[in-house]
């Protein structure tokens, strides 16, 4: 009963961790729901063919997502929490600068490649420079919800994130439903809501003093020297999922990507989870490296265990439920991806719980140390691809088992690394 009453007091503090914990695990699961919702919408009026486009189009520019900043979006945390606000502002302005750069360049390779993209992926050059603007926006979105989050502000977080997805939501069933756009209809969808969210972020970073544009060549060199060596880290999320679906459009054809990806829509439930207790779980281990202190640390400890765990448990839960939720989530056209969703969920589990000792090298600053696990990997992966593809035994089950296989392999090198790069009690007694 004590326990019970100290947790409601607890709760009722809005300034406490717990409460803002709450908010974020709300907020998130709201988030997620949404658009899970509407999953049986949009595979009842896409067929796979089609869903297989627009995944294409979304792998793109997850690729571009890595560049477009140059791995600077990476570093917002690790710069609020060590470097204070008047080097947070000049590196946030910074980075919006790069951004700007880095898509103009990519709009003018798209002008200069476009006969290649549409004889490969059938697309026009109108939608590659969608997928640019596209990522510029959510490159800035990303920027303002990192803020939210190392702030502590889990209420604007929530509302921010929750009428984004809504948003969305409304706008692609009205655009594909009612206006019968196809796959265009979620484009349209996602650009229209990038140009709103995009000028709010601008709005609030400007209005509460967290950016400042400041052409200083040295200061954009300094920056860069920061940011570019976790490029490889963010490329190999890419390299290691999105990637994979350009190439199976290509060998395998647009209607078992389409297929694939419908899959995935499911097995990536786990890493909304993963994300929803990654908001919660960084700042917090950030902050508690920061004290360098020997309790803290074991704090640190216990709570990535249980981070670990509670990723693990629920990647168990979806394997034995993942043929109910197709069943319900997906239209019938997609009912053979039931043959490889079970192992497609078992590799996105191992992939994410990736993130704990990612996280960790993260804010040791051990960015060559994730370069050289997270490129190993994808080295390992594309070359046992190749060797499968030479020996005629390529499809989807081969690449989602040689995914799974890497993923462990990444997961294990870095814990390895962690445990050798800190002296972070992972082995836990009483007497420490």
């Amino acid at each position: 009963m004590i326990l019970y009453k100290e947790l409601i007091n607890k709760l009722r503090n809005k300034n406490s961790n717990y409460n803002k914990s709450l908010t974020y695990v709300v907020a998130d699961i709201l988030n997620k729901i949404l658009p899970f919702l509407m999953l049986p919408v949009i595979t009842h009026y896409l067929n796979p063919t089609s869903y297989g486009t627009l995944s294409i189009i979304e792998s793109i520019s997850g690729f571009l997502a890595v560049f477009v900043g140059l791995g600077s979006q990476e570093l917002i945390q690790v710069y609020f929490f060590k470097k204070g606000k008047s080097a947070l502002k000049k590196f946030v302005g910074n980075s919006v600068i790069i951004a700007l750069s880095t898509s103009l360049i990519f709009m003018i390779i798209f002008t200069i490649f476009s006969n290649f993209f549409y004889s490969i992926f059938s697309l026009k050059t109108v939608w590659l420079f969608y997928t640019v603007f596209l990522t510029f926006c959510m490159f800035i979105i990303k920027i303002c919800t990192t803020i939210f989050i190392a702030q502590g502000n889990s209420l604007l977080f929530g509302k921010f994130q929750n009428l984004n997805t809504l948003f969305i939501l409304i706008t692609t069933i009205a655009f594909i439903v009612v206006f019968e756009w196809n796959w265009q209809g979620r484009i349209y969808s996602l650009a229209l809501s990038g140009i709103i969210f995009t000028i709010f972020s601008l709005n609030y970073m400007i209005k509460n003093n967290l950016i400042e544009f400041n052409l200083n060549f040295n200061k954009i060199k300094r920056d860069l020297k920061s940011s570019l060596p976790l490029l490889p880290y963010s490329l190999s999320f890419w390299l290691s999922n999105s990637a994979l679906l350009l190439l199976m459009a290509s060998l395998l054809g647009t209607e078992q990507t389409g297929i694939y990806s419908g899959a995935m829509r499911i097995a990536l439930i786990i890493s909304f989870v993963t994300i929803t207790l990654n908001r919660i779980w960084q700042p917090m281990i950030y902050e508690l490296l920061s004290k360098k202190e020997k309790v803290k640390d074991q704090l640190v400890v216990k709570r990535t265990y249980l981070y670990l765990t509670i990723i693990t448990l629920f990647g168990l839960i979806l394997l034995f439920g993942s043929n109910i939720l197709i069943q319900i989530a997906l239209d019938e056209s997609y009912h053979s991806a039931k043959e490889f969703s079970k192992a497609l969920i078992l590799t996105v589990a191992i992939q994410n719980i990736f993130s704990a000792p990612g996280g960790i090298l993260l804010y040791y600053e051990k960015q060559k140390i994730l370069t050289i696990i997270t490129m190993s990997s994808i080295i390992i992966q594309y070359l046992l691809i190749y060797i499968a593809y030479a020996k005629n035994l390529l499809d989807v089950q081969i690449i989602i088992y040689i995914q799974m296989a890497t993923g462990l392999f990444s997961f294990i090198f870095a814990i390895i690394m962690v445990k050798k790069s800190t002296s972070l009690p992972w082995i836990l007694s009483r007497s420490y």
